[in-house]
C-alpha cells in the first residue's frame, strides 16, 4: 500500500473521529447524566490516538491520549459534566481539528507553545499543579532537554499476540523526553484487501530528545528487545555540532544537486560552517548559488510538503452489494441484447422491446442506488449548526435550547456541502436578530430561554430543512419602509405577507438597527437565497411578530441528476430544470410591451413578467422579434424566458463544464441526449443575475 493511501485512510478516519467527538459533546451537555456519549468520545480519542501515533504525528497522539484521560475520568464520576468543561473541550477538539488542517496542508502539527498552553488549560481545570507527580498524557514536555537519541524500531509480525503495543512504547518515550521526528516504515504493508488486522507490518524510525541518560530510555524497550530489532544510538554530539542535517536542509541540498547548481563538496562545506543559518542562506551569501536558484528549490519543497487530502466517503458494504448485483442484472440483459440484435432479422421485435424495457429499468435502479452510495444523513450539519448556536448564545450571553428532529434526513454529500453556509448563516440570525436577551424575553411573558429548532424531511421526492426560531419575529413596517428607501416598492404599494419577506432577499436589505459581529452588515441573506437557488432549491419564510419566523428550504435530493424540458433557441438545445418551470406561454404582440432602457415584458393573464432572451444573454446569432414560446419559470421571482420550441423531457445527468472546460455563468453544466448530442443545462440563479443585473 502507498503512503497516499495510507495518509487518505488516516485524514478520513481522522475527520469522522472528531465530528465524533464534537457531535457527542453537544450530545452530552444536553443530556449530562447520558453515559453513552462519554463511551463514543472515549473510543474515539482512543482510536485517534493510536492511528496518529502509528503515522508519526505524535503532538496529535499525545493530545487525543490527554482527552482519552479526561473522558475516562468522566466516565469513572471523577469529573463533574460541567458548561465550563464542556467549553474547554470543544475547544481542544478545535484545536485536534487546526492540527490535522497543518498536517494536510504539510506544515508542522502546531507551536511547541501552542500545545503547551492547551495542555496548561486542561491541567488547572483539572486541579493539577506542575509540582504534582504525574506521568498523565497532559503534562506539558519538558524543557532544558540536551541528549538526542535516533531510534530505530522493527518488530515482529505477531507482536500483537504476546500482548505488546508499539504504541504504548511510543507514548512512554514521549512522557520521558520529546518525539521529534517520527518515520513510518510501510514498505511491508500488503494491499488492503491482504492485511490481516491481527500482524503488525509497520516498523518506525525517529529521532528522540531528552535529559534521561541512554540506560534509561533502553528499559523502557526492556521486554521487546529481546526478539525485536531495537537500535538506540546516541547522536548529541552530531546534533550539537550540526552535523547531522534536518530533513528539510537535506532535500535543499540533494534538490540543488539535480539541479546542477552545486557540487557535493560545496554542500557538506556548507554544512559545517553554517551554524543556526540556513544552508541556502550560506550558499547564497558565499557566491556559490544565486538567490532565484534557492527561491525555485524552496517553492519546490513548499508545494511538495503540501499533502492533498481527497475527497471520500465510506460507504455501507450493503449498500455497494445492492449495486453491484444490478450491474450484474445489466449484464446478463445486455448479453441477451446482443443476441436478439444478432437476429434482427426474425420475428424478436417484441423481444427486443422487452430485453430494452429491462434494461432501462435496471439502469435507473442502478442510478438510485448509486445516489444513495453519496447520502448522508443531515445528523452531522445539524450537530455542527447546534455548535454554532450553543457558541454564539453564550458570546451574546442568550439561553437557546436546540431542538432536532429528522437528523436520520439523507441528502447528497455535494448538496450538504452546498448548503453549509447558508444553514450558518439563518442559524446566525436566528441567534443574533431572533432570539431575545433572557431579561426582554421574561418581560414580554416569555420563557427565558428561547428555543431553535432544526428539522429536516423528505416529501414527494424533495428534502426540506427548517430553520425556526420563538424570537421577535419580522417587522413587516421596518422591512416596507426599508425597501421604499432602496426603490425597491412605490409609495403605496399593497403586498402580501409573502411578498414583504421577499423583499428581506434583496441586496443591503438588513433591518437591523446596528452592526454585530455575529451576523454582519445585512449582505448575506440575497447570498443565501442565490446559493439555495443555484443549487436546485427554493426558500420560503413565515413570520408572526413577537412569536418568531421560521425558513424552510426545499432542495432536490441531489445536484448530479435532474428532470428537464429541452427546448431550441437558434439551433442550440438548451435543458430548463423542471422545478423552475411554472408553464409555457404562447405570446401574441398585444402581450408584450417594451420599457425604457429597452427592457421587455410580457402580459401573462393580467400580470406582467420581465422577458429574457437567451440569444442576447449568451450572445447566439439570432435575435428573435416576435416570440414563438415563452417559458414562464419561477426562480428569485417569475420572468419569461424566449424559446423557439419543446423538444420534450428528459431525466439528465449533468456534467460540470468547469472540470472539463470552464466555468460559465448562467449554465449549471452540460448533459448527453440520447442521440448523443449536447445540451447546455441552464443555471436559473446565474441567468437572473446575468438578464437583471
Amino acid at each position: 500500500m502507498e503512503k497516499s493511501e495510507l495518509l487518505d485512510t488516516y485524514f478520513a478516519e481522522a475527520e469522522e473521529l472528531l465530528t465524533i467527538l464534537e457531535n457527542q459533546l453537544i450530545a452530552l451537555e444536553s443530556n449530562p447524566q447520558a453515559s453513552e456519549p462519554l463511551q463514543e468520545m472515549f473510543r474515539a480519542a482512543h482510536s485517534l490516538k493510536g492511528a496518529s501515533a502509528m503515522m508519526g504525528f505524535m503532538h496529535t497522539s499525545k493530545f487525543s491520549h490527554a482527552l482519552e484521560e479526561v473522558f475516562d475520568r468522566l466516565r469513572k464520576k471523577e469529573l463533574p459534566v460541567t458548561k465550563n468543561l464542556i467549553s474547554l473541550l470543544l475547544e481542544a477538539v478545535d484545536f485536534l481539528k487546526t492540527m490535522q488542517d497543518n498536517i494536510s496542508a504539510g506544515k508542522p502539527e502546531c507551536q511547541s507553545e501552542e500545545i503547551s498552553e492547551m495542555q496548561a488549560k486542561l491541567k488547572r481545570f483539572l486541579g493539577l499543579t506542575p509540582e504534582e507527580p504525574t506521568k498523565e498524557a497532559f503534562l506539558e514536555p519538558k524543557r532544558s532537554m540536551d541528549s538526542f537519541f535516533k531510534i530505530s524500531m522493527k518488530f515482529r509480525e505477531d507482536l500483537f499476540n504476546k500482548g505488546q503495543d508499539p504504541l504504548m512504547l511510543l507514548l512512554e518515550l514521549d512522557e520521558w523526553g520529546e518525539i521529534i521526528k517520527v518515520i513510518p516504515d510501510i514498505s511491508q504493508l500488503p494491499e488492503f484487501d491482504k492485511i490481516d488486522m491481527y500482524k503488525l507490518y509497520i516498523s518506525w524510525k525517529l529521532v528522540f530528545k531528552t535529559r534521561e541518560p541512554l540506560s534509561k530510555i533502553e528499559d523502557i524497550f526492556i521486554f521487546v528487545k529481546d526478539e525485536n530489532d531495537i537500535q538506540i544510538e546516541d547522536v548529541t554530539k552530531e546534533f550539537k555540532d550540526g552535523i547531522n542535517l534536518k530533513d528539510a536542509d537535506k532535500l535543499l541540498g540533494e534538490l540543488l544537486l539535480e539541479e546542477g547548481a552545486v557540487s557535493e563538496k560545496d554542500i557538506h562545506t556548507v554544512i559545517k560552517e553554517k551554524g543556526t543559518k540556513k544552508v541556502g542562506e550560506v550558499l547564497v551569501e558565499k557566491g556559490i548559488v544565486p538567490p532565484s536558484e534557492v527561491e525555485k528549490v524552496v517553492e519546490y519543497q513548499k508545494k511538495a510538503r503540501v499533502v492533498h487530502r481527497r475527497s471520500t466517503i465510506r460507504i455501507n458494504l450493503e449498500k455497494v452489494d445492492k449495486v453491484l448485483d444490478l450491474v450484474e442484472e445489466m449484464t446478463i440483459a445486455l448479453t441477451q441484447m446482443d443476441e436478439l440484435v444478432s437476429k434482427i432479422g426474425s420475428s424478436v421485435r417484441r423481444k427486443l422491446e422487452v430485453a430494452l424495457g429491462d434494461i432501462h429499468k435496471i439502469c435507473q435502479q442502478l442510478e438510485e442506488h448509486v445516489m444513495r452510495m453519496r447520502m448522508f444523513p443531515l445528523e452531522g450539519t445539524f450537530y455542527r449548526l447546534q455548535r454554532l448556536i450553543r457558541d454564539l448564545a453564550y458570546e451574546q450571553k442568550k439561553r437557546i435550547r436546540v431542538v432536532v428532529s429528522g437528523a436520520d434526513t439523507e441528502l447528497d454529500k455535494e448538496m450538504i456541502e452546498f448548503i453549509s453556509d447558508p444553514l450558518k448563516h439563518l442559524v446566525r440570525n436566528a441567534v443574533d436578530h431572533g432570539i431575545e436577551l433572557p431579561q426582554e424575553r421574561t418581560r414580554l411573558g416569555k420563557p427565558s430561554e428561547g428555543t431553535i429548532w432544526l428539522k429536516g424531511y423528505q416529501k414527494e421526492g424533495k428534502i426540506y430543512i427548517e430553520i425556526k426560531d420563538d424570537g421577535r419575529g419580522l417587522d413587516k413596517e421596518a422591512i416596507l419602509q426599508k425597501a421604499l428607501e432602496q426603490g425597491l416598492i412605490k409609495n403605496g404599494t399593497t403586498l402580501s405577507d409573502e411578498e414583504i419577506y421577499e423583499l428581506i432577499f434583496h441586496p443591503y436589505m438588513s433591518t437591523a438597527k446596528e452592526v454585530t459581529e455575529v451576523s454582519g452588515r445585512g449582505v448575506g441573506l440575497d447570498v443565501v437565497k442565490h446559493n439555495i437557488t443555484k443549487a436546485g432549491g427554493r426558500i420560503k419564510v413565515f413570520s408572526e411578530a413577537g412569536k418568531g419566523a421560521a425558513f424552510v428550504i426545499e432542495l432536490p435530493l441531489t445536484l448530479a441528476i435532474i428532470d428537464g424540458t429541452m427546448v431550441k433557441t437558434d439551433g442550440q438545445i438548451f435543458t430548463i430544470p423542471m422545478d423552475f418551470i411554472v408553464e409555457f406561454f404562447k405570446p401574441y404582440p398585444r402581450h408584450l410591451k417594451s420599457v425604457e432602457e429597452r427592457e421587455e415584458l410580457v402580459n401573462v393573464r393580467g400580470e406582467f413578467l420581465p422577458l429574457v432572451r437567451l440569444d442576447k444573454v449568451f450572445n447566439l446569432r439570432k435575435d428573435i422579434s416576435q416570440p414563438q414560446l415563452v417559458a414562464i419559470l419561477k426562480g428569485s421571482k417569475k420572468f419569461g424566458l424566449v424559446i423557439d420550441e419543446i423538444l420534450g423531457e428528459q431525466r439528465v445527468v449533468i456534467k460540470s463544464l468547469e472540470k472539463n472546460f470552464r466555468n460559465i455563468k448562467g449554465i449549471a453544466g452540460a448533459t448527453v441526449l440520447g442521440d448523443g448530442s449536447i445540451s447546455l443545462v441552464i443555471d436559473i440563479a446565474g441567468l437572473e443575475e446575468l438578464a437583471f443585473s
